[in-house]
Protein backbone atom coordinates (compact mmCIF):
# COMPACT_ATOMS: atom_id res chain seq x y z
CA UNK A 1 0.00 0.00 0.00
CA UNK A 2 1.24 3.45 -0.94
CA UNK A 3 0.08 6.94 -0.01
CA UNK A 4 0.05 9.88 -2.40
CA UNK A 5 -1.20 13.44 -2.17
CA UNK A 6 -4.09 14.63 -4.36
CA UNK A 7 -5.48 18.16 -4.82
CA UNK A 8 -9.14 19.05 -4.32
CA UNK A 9 -10.90 22.41 -4.49
CA UNK A 10 -12.98 23.69 -1.58
CA UNK A 11 -16.36 22.69 -3.14
CA UNK A 12 -15.07 19.16 -3.75
CA UNK A 13 -13.70 18.92 -0.20
CA UNK A 14 -17.16 19.85 1.07
CA UNK A 15 -18.59 17.06 -1.08
CA UNK A 16 -16.05 14.62 0.38
CA UNK A 17 -17.00 15.63 3.91
CA UNK A 18 -20.73 15.20 3.23
CA UNK A 19 -20.19 11.84 1.52
CA UNK A 20 -21.56 12.90 -1.87
CA UNK A 21 -18.21 12.55 -3.67
CA UNK A 22 -16.91 9.02 -4.19
CA UNK A 23 -15.18 9.43 -7.56
CA UNK A 24 -12.71 11.74 -9.25
CA UNK A 25 -11.41 11.95 -12.81
CA UNK A 26 -7.91 13.08 -13.68
CA UNK A 27 -6.13 13.39 -17.03
CA UNK A 28 -4.43 10.18 -18.06
CA UNK A 29 -1.00 11.42 -19.08
CA UNK A 30 0.93 8.23 -18.50
CA UNK A 31 0.80 4.48 -17.81
CA UNK A 32 0.34 3.20 -15.17
CA UNK A 33 -1.90 5.45 -13.10
CA UNK A 34 0.21 7.82 -11.01
CA UNK A 35 -2.50 8.01 -8.36
CA UNK A 36 -2.16 4.35 -7.48
CA UNK A 37 -4.33 1.26 -7.56
CA UNK A 38 -7.13 -0.31 -5.54
CA UNK A 39 -6.03 -0.52 -1.93
CA UNK A 40 -3.66 2.45 -2.12
CA UNK A 41 -4.43 5.66 -0.25
CA UNK A 42 -4.65 9.31 -1.18
CA UNK A 43 -4.29 12.12 1.32
CA UNK A 44 -6.22 15.22 0.39
CA UNK A 45 -4.45 18.50 -0.21
CA UNK A 46 -6.76 21.48 0.20
CA UNK A 47 -6.45 25.22 0.78
CA UNK A 48 -5.47 25.70 4.40
CA UNK A 49 -4.07 28.18 6.89
CA UNK A 50 -3.79 29.04 10.56
CA UNK A 51 -6.18 30.75 12.93
CA UNK A 52 -5.50 34.03 14.75
CA UNK A 53 -3.34 32.17 17.27
CA UNK A 54 -0.58 32.18 14.65
CA UNK A 55 0.63 35.56 13.45
CA UNK A 56 0.12 36.53 9.83
CA UNK A 57 3.83 37.24 9.17
CA UNK A 58 5.11 33.80 10.21
CA UNK A 59 7.93 32.14 8.33
CA UNK A 60 7.13 28.98 6.33
CA UNK A 61 6.81 25.98 8.62
CA UNK A 62 8.61 22.72 7.96
CA UNK A 63 6.86 20.47 10.45
CA UNK A 64 3.84 20.15 12.67
CA UNK A 65 5.67 21.67 15.64
CA UNK A 66 7.26 25.07 15.14
CA UNK A 67 7.02 28.64 16.41
CA UNK A 68 8.46 27.94 19.86
CA UNK A 69 7.08 24.42 20.09
CA UNK A 70 3.49 25.34 19.22
CA UNK A 71 1.39 22.41 17.99
CA UNK A 72 0.37 23.91 14.67
CA UNK A 73 -2.23 21.25 13.94
CA UNK A 74 -4.36 22.66 16.75
CA UNK A 75 -4.33 26.02 14.96
CA UNK A 76 -4.85 24.68 11.43
CA UNK A 77 -8.02 25.76 9.61
CA UNK A 78 -9.42 24.86 6.19
CA UNK A 79 -11.02 27.09 3.60
CA UNK A 80 -13.64 24.45 2.74
CA UNK A 81 -15.10 24.93 6.22
CA UNK A 82 -16.08 28.48 5.28
CA UNK A 83 -19.44 28.51 3.42
CA UNK A 84 -18.92 29.77 -0.13
CA UNK A 85 -21.27 32.72 0.42
CA UNK A 86 -19.17 33.92 3.38
CA UNK A 87 -15.67 33.63 1.87
CA UNK A 88 -15.26 37.37 1.15
CA UNK A 89 -16.41 38.32 4.66
CA UNK A 90 -14.12 35.71 6.20
CA UNK A 91 -11.05 37.04 4.36
CA UNK A 92 -11.75 40.51 5.73
CA UNK A 93 -12.06 39.20 9.29
CA UNK A 94 -8.80 37.24 8.98
CA UNK A 95 -6.92 40.36 7.85
CA UNK A 96 -8.44 42.51 10.58
CA UNK A 97 -7.57 40.10 13.38
CA UNK A 98 -4.12 39.14 12.15
CA UNK A 99 -4.92 35.66 10.96
CA UNK A 100 -2.34 34.04 8.68
CA UNK A 101 -3.28 34.11 4.97
CA UNK A 102 -4.62 31.06 3.19
CA UNK A 103 -1.95 28.74 1.85
CA UNK A 104 -2.36 26.94 -1.52
CA UNK A 105 -3.35 23.28 -1.46
CA UNK A 106 -0.17 22.33 -3.31
CA UNK A 107 1.83 23.51 -0.28
CA UNK A 108 -0.10 21.47 2.27
CA UNK A 109 2.18 19.06 4.17
CA UNK A 110 1.02 15.56 5.05
CA UNK A 111 0.59 16.38 8.73
CA UNK A 112 -1.98 19.08 7.96
CA UNK A 113 -4.23 16.83 5.87
CA UNK A 114 -7.46 15.81 7.56
CA UNK A 115 -8.94 13.53 4.87
CA UNK A 116 -7.55 10.21 3.67
CA UNK A 117 -9.10 8.24 0.82
CA UNK A 118 -8.75 4.55 0.00
CA UNK A 119 -8.90 3.77 -3.71
CA UNK A 120 -11.52 1.12 -4.51
CA UNK A 121 -11.35 1.12 -8.32
CA UNK A 122 -9.23 2.46 -11.16
CA UNK A 123 -10.04 2.46 -14.84
CA UNK A 124 -9.14 4.50 -17.91
CA UNK A 125 -11.85 5.87 -20.18
CA UNK A 126 -12.74 8.77 -22.43
CA UNK A 127 -14.01 11.80 -20.55
CA UNK A 128 -17.36 12.02 -22.33
CA UNK A 129 -18.13 8.38 -21.45
CA UNK A 130 -19.03 9.47 -17.92
CA UNK A 131 -22.59 8.48 -17.02
CA UNK A 132 -25.18 10.50 -15.14
CA UNK A 133 -24.72 8.16 -12.15
CA UNK A 134 -20.94 8.61 -12.12
CA UNK A 135 -21.36 12.36 -12.57
CA UNK A 136 -23.44 12.42 -9.42
CA UNK A 137 -20.72 10.38 -7.66
CA UNK A 138 -18.29 13.17 -8.63
CA UNK A 139 -20.06 15.32 -6.04
CA UNK A 140 -21.41 18.02 -8.36
CA UNK A 141 -24.79 19.66 -7.91
CA UNK A 142 -27.18 19.24 -10.79
CA UNK A 143 -27.27 21.91 -13.49
CA UNK A 144 -30.65 23.41 -14.24
CA UNK A 145 -31.87 24.34 -17.69
CA UNK A 146 -29.98 27.62 -17.83
CA UNK A 147 -28.87 27.74 -21.45
CA UNK A 148 -25.18 28.46 -21.94
CA UNK A 149 -23.29 28.58 -18.59
CA UNK A 150 -21.39 31.70 -19.67
CA UNK A 151 -24.59 33.57 -20.56
CA UNK A 152 -27.28 32.28 -18.24
CA UNK A 153 -29.99 34.46 -19.76
CA UNK A 154 -29.48 33.02 -23.26
CA UNK A 155 -31.72 30.00 -23.81
CA UNK A 156 -30.43 29.18 -27.29
CA UNK A 157 -27.03 30.82 -27.95
CA UNK A 158 -26.87 29.53 -31.51
CA UNK A 159 -23.89 28.47 -33.68
CA UNK A 160 -22.29 31.94 -33.84
CA UNK A 161 -21.92 32.07 -30.08
CA UNK A 162 -20.94 28.40 -29.69
CA UNK A 163 -18.02 28.74 -32.10
CA UNK A 164 -16.16 30.90 -29.61
CA UNK A 165 -17.51 29.46 -26.37
CA UNK A 166 -15.31 27.31 -24.15
CA UNK A 167 -18.42 25.52 -22.86
CA UNK A 168 -18.67 23.30 -25.93
CA UNK A 169 -20.69 20.54 -24.27
CA UNK A 170 -24.14 21.95 -24.92
CA UNK A 171 -25.18 18.72 -26.63
CA UNK A 172 -25.92 17.57 -23.06
CA UNK A 173 -29.54 18.21 -22.16
CA UNK A 174 -29.59 19.52 -18.56
CA UNK A 175 -33.15 18.26 -18.04
CA UNK A 176 -32.11 14.71 -18.94
CA UNK A 177 -28.60 14.64 -17.46
CA UNK A 178 -28.35 17.47 -14.89
CA UNK A 179 -25.30 16.08 -13.07
CA UNK A 180 -23.43 15.16 -16.26
CA UNK A 181 -24.00 18.70 -17.56
CA UNK A 182 -22.76 20.14 -14.27
CA UNK A 183 -19.68 17.90 -14.36
CA UNK A 184 -18.86 19.08 -17.88
CA UNK A 185 -19.06 22.70 -16.72
CA UNK A 186 -16.82 21.93 -13.75
CA UNK A 187 -14.32 20.08 -15.94
CA UNK A 188 -14.00 22.97 -18.39
CA UNK A 189 -13.66 25.46 -15.53
CA UNK A 190 -10.64 23.51 -14.27
CA UNK A 191 -9.17 21.92 -17.40
CA UNK A 192 -10.70 23.95 -20.23
CA UNK A 193 -7.44 25.47 -21.44
CA UNK A 194 -5.39 22.27 -21.71
CA UNK A 195 -7.97 19.52 -22.17
CA UNK A 196 -11.53 20.80 -22.66
CA UNK A 197 -14.60 18.60 -22.59
CA UNK A 198 -14.86 18.89 -26.38
CA UNK A 199 -11.44 17.22 -26.84
CA UNK A 200 -12.73 14.11 -25.03
CA UNK A 201 -9.36 13.17 -23.49
CA UNK A 202 -8.52 9.90 -21.79
CA UNK A 203 -8.92 10.12 -18.02
CA UNK A 204 -8.32 7.99 -14.97
CA UNK A 205 -11.64 7.32 -13.24
CA UNK A 206 -10.86 6.70 -9.58
CA UNK A 207 -13.42 5.34 -7.15
CA UNK A 208 -12.68 5.70 -3.44
CA UNK A 209 -14.02 5.68 0.07
CA UNK A 210 -13.27 8.24 2.76
CA UNK A 211 -11.52 6.62 5.68
CA UNK A 212 -12.72 7.46 9.20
Amino acid sequence: MKERGILFSAPMVRALLTGTKTMTRRLAKETPCRYGFAGDRLWVRETWGFDSGVRADFRPVLGRHDLSGMDLLEHTVYRADVPAEHEAEERSVRRKHGGAPWRPAIHMPRWASRITLEITSVRVERLQDISEKDSQAEGVEQLGDMGCPCESDVEDPGPTHLAGCRFSHLDIEPDDEPHRAAFAVLWDAINGKKAPWSSNPFVWALGFQVLP
